[in-house]
């Protein structure tokens, strides 16, 4: 009969089944597990679909029953040797999305690479851990002796949690971030109008003496003539040039203008009037800054574990 390959081996060749003497004296999940600890583990994947008939999902709990049964007797360094080659295993090969789902992230999974990274005995690791998913992405949280972490996928989804954050972040507190960096993601066309808008003062310049339109015009260089009087020639033109110069020159420097005029509310005015470019900002900021900052409050870093986990804690 014509072997079934477990649909995670696709594509790769697998060793065949142990001696049938040693099938019949052991439990099937014992031996599988022994191979899985020896290392043999597509050996243990095809013995498990062929002899046993288990599903998929069945055999991926088996293959980190393995680990958890080293992580519980003290081999720490026997349980991350497995964890990480088989998450690799998973990950790579075409798997159904539910049993890819299951294998490369769920709280038993995450709990054990956590342990391992922390070096933490806890054989009841798997309980204490609590599904809490952050801006639609699926993350875990354990805590450990008053310590709590968070517990991520990969560092790609750590990535798109904290940008998510920081989204959030701009739209409500945008005066958290430092003005340089905020000054990048203005949208500039909106700004100078909106400052030119602010800036332009008509009223002023029409009730302002003669002499100081001059000498305004004679700064931005618009051309006037003054009777044998000295007063101004064609007043109303020139006094709508100065106060157009002026606006414009304003508009071209806003934020020195902005901050003279607003002072604390520039920021918040900026946000309501001009807009920010919240998606390249918070990109940046992320990509700048790194993950960690946004995400760990207690040191800003994120951790990786051997086989790709991202984790940090918060408290």
């Amino acid at each position: 009969m014509k072997r079934r390959q477990p649909v995670m081996m696709l594509g790769i060749p697998l060793r065949k089944n142990p001696p049938d003497d040693v099938v019949e004296t052991k439990d099937l999940i014992d031996v599988a597990k022994d191979m899985i600890k020896t290392g043999d583990l597509k050996g243990a994947a095809f013995l498990l679909a062929d002899e046993a008939n288990m599903s998929e999902r069945n055999i991926a709990q088996v293959f980190f029953g393995a680990v958890v049964d080293e992580l519980a007797s003290g081999k720490r360094s026997a349980a991350r040797k497995l964890f990480a080659p088989i998450r690799k295993m998973y990950r790579e090969y075409e798997l159904p999305s539910s049993l890819h789902s299951f294998v490369t992230f769920n709280a038993t999974n995450a709990a054990i690479d956590f342990a391992i990274a922390e070096s933490e005995d806890q054989s009841d690791i798997a309980d204490r851990i609590e599904e809490a998913d952050l801006y639609d992405v699926k993350t875990f949280g354990v805590e450990f002796a008053n310590r709590d972490y968070r517990i991520a996928n990969s560092e790609e989804d750590a990535e798109e949690i904290a940008i998510a954050d920081v989204k959030e972040r701009l739209g409500e507190e945008p005066d958290m971030f430092n003005l340089d960096f905020l000054n990048r993601f203005w949208d500039q066309d909106e700004l100078k109008k909106q400052v030119r808008a602010i800036a332009l003062d008509e009223d002023y310049w029409n009730e302002a003496d003669d002499r100081d339109v001059m000498r305004a015009a004679d700064q931005y260089r618009i051309d006037y003539e003054e009777d044998e009087d000295g007063d101004l020639v064609d007043g109303d033109r020139v006094r709508s040039d100065v106060a157009e110069a002026q606006a414009e020159e304003r508009a071209n420097d806003p934020m020195d203008y902005l901050q003279e005029i607003l002072g604390d509310e520039m920021i918040p005015w900026l946000r309501d009037n001009v807009g920010i470019d919240i998606d390249a900002a918070a990109e940046a900021a992320v990509r700048e800054d790194g993950a960690g900052v946004f995400l760990s409050s207690y040191d800003g870093n994120l951790n990786t574990t051997v086989s790709g986990f991202c984790y940090w804690r918060t408290n």
